[in-house]
């Protein structure tokens, strides 16, 4: 038994008795489990489970069932197992069973072989094979499909499926290194955060080293050597080559792939992913250079389609001539222009005409320009002819011709380009028209309105030209002027129903009727039947707001107007508008030369005008007649001014006159005074400007008016004696009222009520007198008060002051509007003093309330003053004329020197009545 041992420890394969029944457990093994595992045989014996823990977890559930299903013989398993060193090593297993009785198994014997570099060589020499496989895939699918999307997901696709690769993805970049498309295969997670940082933070660093290296870069450690990566946790426990996708100097991505670590040290397996990704770099090349093919192809395509739009409709004719001259290609507007299709030999030229402009001599077909480009290889441009064209119609073109050389430099054809201008020279003909008609215009109104309707007719191919106006005076349609009108055309005529009367009348601006017998004007408008007319264009003359008349063409059979027709009609109406307003303008001028002929003639003012050049002046009758001269008594002239002019004025009045001329003052207005032809002195007022300067701003003439200031100054004398009169008035008043302050001051001393009740009296005749002078300073005539207000002003003063017992008084005023001299106003306003006093201190005795009645009138010549009290009246013993009262006295006095009579009436109050004559 030891020799058996002995034996079996010399062994290079494991020998082993696994006692099932009843522990589970080793009860022998040899040496040799540690040369394989590194584990002693002590170790295996004497540890529980032991067999747990040497078998890889993936293949426990594997030896299960094996040893489940062996069966009497023996039988073998490969299975992976667990060194010392936590390293994974396979081992190839022959086992035999031990039954009991019953055939359940109590042991196992068995031998363990080494096969772990067996199965790494047979493992790469599947994977090399897969990889070929995969390779030859690639290459198929490449050449199947077009599409990069699908070539990069069918390569990531097979990478993973053929050869055994962990993942694999690929990146396509753009034109401009930017990330295009992506694609992974059997990645679960962490491609889409790649994805992402791709876009944030560039390539990672695998990629960078890819590019710099430009071969395949292996990753052995994620954590050390790809931080960055987002897959590094996922596949830490494996390694990962990367390698650029680039033909020539192009890179168009990467390809990625996770592997087994043992694998990325071989040289086969970087030549075969570098195969890989240099065919799929040549594939995207050839593919993005056939896109781009197809693109120009396409880009050319559109191009040539837009080229032909624009060849078709372009409005200029072009024509394409080969290297004889033939004409084998043109467009629709040339074949419109020349009336012929584009085939066309030089031996047809001579089936029209052709001239130059503006010369009009006849071109042969060797001397058109064609001829010469195609013969001397030369460029003719703007070339103007008048042609007769393969149709027979005579057209205006601009012609221009360019040679077409090969490679050679030799001609092979030429491009013919023209331009229909006939529209454009007719144009310019008709304006060169226009301007030549209104530049000969001369200072005839009639003949330039005939001269224009003329033109109208004659460049609107028009059957007869009109220009018509309404007279509502006589309420009649008149034709000012007519161009090949019918004889039996009249000229005058009633406008109703006719089209012109209608458009001058509501308008529009411009009538354009196509067919007149379509309207109503076939029946209303008598010459439409009358002569045949079918189309009508009018256009009205006006100015601003103005309406002059209508200018209108008429025409015999239908015709179709253009908008250059209207506005050619429509030059010519502002063209006879033109000359409406300028005879307009001729005829208020001419009235209003003579209006102010006849104005300066009559107006009181006189005129000067001075030619400052020649010496030359114009003087008016009024300033004749203003010294006291007969119209052109005196010779007119700058001097004759100077010597009319007081001899003492004369410096001050021609200094001022030069300072103006110079520009030294701003205007000219002086007054001095002149000499009459009696020798007296009359002052006058000189205004005047410079009204026309030179083109260096030299005065030419001058213009003033004079104004006889005569009377004005003694207005203003007369108003310096009235300022004079009212400061006598306002100081006689104010002097009034000083004394009556100074008899108010001392009246405050006395302590006598009767001596006071004078003082007072005196203060208030003093008041009448002083209000009188200050009306009369106030008014507009110094020698007259208006006595209404003086009587309102008075009585109200003194009810203010002597009603003492505050008894209500109602005064009335009734008084004519009547203006009356200091020598009627004083003396009356002193009687309605003491009367009025009078009332206030005795009529209203015991009495709340009272009223005076005041009334002043005129009935002829004589004055009335009635005042009236409702008090309680004078005792019948009192007598006025008797009275010794100061106050009665005062009146008698001053009824006496107004030259009057006055009574008193004792009826229910007392009331006086003062009459006297208007005249004092």
């Amino acid at each position: 038994m030891n020799h058996f041992s002995d034996i079996a420890d010399n062994l290079k394969d494991i020998i082993f008795h696994y006692q099932v029944q009843p522990d589970n457990r080793f009860t022998y093994i040899n040496q040799a489990v540690f040369d394989i595992l590194g584990i002693t045989s002590a170790e295996i014996l004497n540890t529980e489970d032991i067999l747990g823990k040497l078998i890889h977890p993936d293949d426990t559930s594997k030896l299960a069932e094996f040893v489940n299903n062996i069966e009497t013989s023996i039988d073998t398993i490969e299975l992976r197992v667990k060194t010392k060193e936590n390293s994974i090593k396979w081992v190839e297993v022959n086992i035999s069973p031990v039954f009991d009785n019953s055939m359940s198994i109590t042991a196992l014997n068995g031998i363990a072989r080494d096969i772990t570099l067996t199965k790494k060589y047979n493992e790469k020499e599947q994977h090399t094979k897969n990889v070929l496989l995969a390779t030859k895939n690639i290459d198929q699918l490449i050449k199947n499909e077009t599409q990069p999307e699908i070539i990069v997901k069918g390569s990531c696709d097979i990478l993973t499926e053929t050869t055994g690769y962990i993942n694999a993805w690929i990146i396509l970049l753009n034109q401009d290194g930017n990330v295009e498309f992506t694609y992974s295969s059997a990645i679960s997670n962490g491609f889409d955060r790649l994805t992402s940082q791709l876009d944030i933070d560039g390539f990672p660093a695998c990629m960078k080293k890819a590019i710099d290296s430009n071969q395949v870069i292996t990753v052995s450690k994620h954590s050390s050597d790809c931080e960055s990566c987002p897959l590094k946790e996922q596949f830490q426990e494996y390694a990962g080559m990367c390698t650029p996708i680039k033909y020539r100097d192009t890179l168009y991505g990467f390809l990625s792939v996770s592997i087994p670590p043992e694998y990325i040290s071989n040289k086969e397996e970087h030549e075969m992913l570098t195969d890989i990704s240099q065919n799929l770099g040549f594939t995207l090349d050839k593919l993005a250079i056939e896109k781009e093919r197809l693109r120009l192809q396409k880009e050319v395509k559109s191009r040539q389609d837009k080229l032909e739009q624009i060849f078709n409709i372009m409005p200029i004719g072009v024509w394409f001539a080969d290297e004889n001259g033939k004409l084998v290609m043109g467009n629709p507007a040339g074949i419109e222009i020349w009336g012929a299709e584009p085939k066309v030999g030089p031996k047809k030229y001579d089936v029209f005409k052709a001239r130059r402009l503006p010369s009009r001599e006849i071109i042969q077909p060797d001397d058109w320009a064609l001829a010469h480009t195609i013969n001397k290889g030369i460029a003719i441009t703007n070339e103007l002819l008048e042609i007769e064209a393969f149709d027979g119609k005579n057209k205006i073109i601009l012609n221009h011709t360019f040679p077409v050389f090969d490679n050679e430099d030799n001609v092979e054809g030429a491009i013919v380009i023209n331009q229909d201008i006939t529209t454009e020279k007719m144009k310019e003909l008709r304006l060169s028209k226009v301007n030549k008609c209104l530049l000969n215009l001369g200072s005839d109104f009639n003949e330039n309105i005939n001269s224009i309707t003329s033109l109208a007719g004659k460049l609107l191919d028009g059957a007869a030209a009109f220009y018509n106006k309404f007279d509502d005076t006589r309420d009649l349609l008149i034709s000012k002027s007519q161009w090949n009108a019918p004889p039996d055309f009249k000229k005058e005529d009633s406008p109703y129903g006719h089209v012109c009367y209608e458009t001058i009348i509501s308008g529009p601006e411009v009538q354009y009727i196509p067919d007149l017998l379509k309207t109503k004007y076939a029946t209303s408008d008598p010459n439409v039947q009358k002569y045949d007319l079918r189309s009508y264009l009018g256009h009205l003359v006006k100015a601003e707001d103005e309406v002059f008349g209508i200018l209108c063409v008429v025409f015999t059979e239908e015709t179709i107007v253009s908008e250059d027709d209207e506005k050619l009609i429509g030059i010519l109406a502002s063209a006879i508008a033109a000359e409406e307003e300028r005879l307009s303008y001729t005829n208020k001028l001419k009235l209003s030369e003579e209006r102010f002929r006849n104005v300066v003639e009559s107006i009181s003012d006189g005129i000067i005008e001075l030619d400052l050049v020649n010496n030359k002046a114009y003087f008016s009758d009024r300033y004749y007649q203003m010294l006291g001269y007969e119209p052109n008594e005196f010779e007119p002239s700058y001097q004759a001014w100077m010597k009319a002019i007081n001899p003492r004025d004369i410096d001050r009045v021609e200094k001022r006159f030069k300072e103006y001329i110079s520009g030294k003052r701003g205007d000219f207005n002086v007054e001095y005074r002149a000499v009459h032809k009696s020798g007296e002195l009359v002052w006058v007022q000189l205004k005047g400007k410079v009204e026309e300067y030179s083109d260096i701003g030299e005065p030419l003439k001058f213009i003033a008016t004079q104004i006889d200031m005569t009377e004005h100054k003694k207005l203003e004398e007369m108003k310096k004696n009235r300022l004079i009169v009212q400061e006598v008035h306002h100081r006689v008043k104010n002097n009034l009222q000083v004394i009556s302050s100074l008899l108010n001051m001392e009246s405050r001393k006395l302590e006598n009520e009767h001596i006071k009740h004078v003082f007072q009296d005196s203060q208030n005749r003093i008041r009448s007198m002083a209000l009188a002078h200050e009306k009369l300073y106030g008014a507009d005539n110094l020698a007259s008060v208006e006595i209404s207000d003086y009587i309102q002003s008075l009585s109200s003063y003194l009810i203010q002051s002597h009603n003492r017992n505050h008894i209500k008084i109602k005064l009335n005023i009734d008084s004519d509007t009547i203006y009356a001299s200091m020598d009627i106003v004083v003396p009356l306003g002193l009687i309605l003093n003491e009367i009025i006093t009078n009332s206030l201190k005795h009529a209203f005795y015991n009495m709340e309330e009272g009223t005076i009645n005041i009334s002043f009138y005129q009935i002829d010549d004589k004055y009335h003053l009635e005042i009236e009290d409702n008090g309680i009246g004078i005792s019948h013993d009192f007598d006025l004329e008797s009275s010794n009262s100061l106050g009665v006295k005062i009146i008698d006095m001053l009824v006496a020197q107004l030259g009057g009579d006055i009574d008193m009436e004792r009826s229910g109050g007392v009331k006086y009545h003062l009459t006297f004559n208007c005249n004092q």
